[in-house]
């Protein structure tokens, strides 16, 4: 048993507490990254972008991964971009990727948004996809319970 605080935590709850709160950090760090790059997408100049890949699959495990890529350039030079928009971009259901590779059709113009400091930061709608808001709501869950198992407030017991 080690002493933490006023409260004896033990052995297991401790280090349950120290992996659920380093996963909650994570997961909270991953969720605000791509929020930030969001917000500050909102005010990226855009160019036009021609699609040149524009497809999904489905990956075994109950998802559909888009497979996405489009060049564009930014003041003559050529780069290529792969992002539709902030956080994962995975589909639980078939019609749903099928929608983004409809309205991004191999060949087609298409305006892309751009980071005028890094322009080879690109993405082609600013928003975050729902992947973010699960990321946040799980750091903050895994964060409380390892804050919770190393207070004492959530014990591990073997009983």
């Amino acid at each position: 048993v080690i002493a933490c605080g006023l409260v004896s935590v033990g052995a297991k709850s401790m280090l349950g507490g120290f992996v659920a709160l380093a996963l909650g950090l994570t997961f909270l760090a991953g969720a605000f990254w791509e929020i930030v790059r969001w917000l500050r997408s909102l005010r990226w100049p855009t160019t036009q972008a021609e699609i040149k890949r524009s497809s999904f699959q489905y990956d075994g495990d109950g998802a559909y991964d888009l497979d996405m890529s489009y060049v564009y350039s930014v003041d003559g030079r050529v780069y290529e971009g792969q992002r539709v928009c902030f956080g994962l971009l995975s589909f639980a259901f078939q019609r749903h990727a099928r929608k983004v590779t409809e309205r991004y059709r191999v060949g087609s113009s298409v305006l892309v948004f751009y980071c005028p400091s890094k322009p080879q930061l690109s993405t082609l709608e600013t928003h975050c996809s729902t992947d973010v808001l699960f990321l946040l709501v799980g750091g903050l869950l895994f964060a409380g319970i390892g804050i919770a198992l190393l207070t004492g407030h959530l014990l591990w017991t073997d009983e």
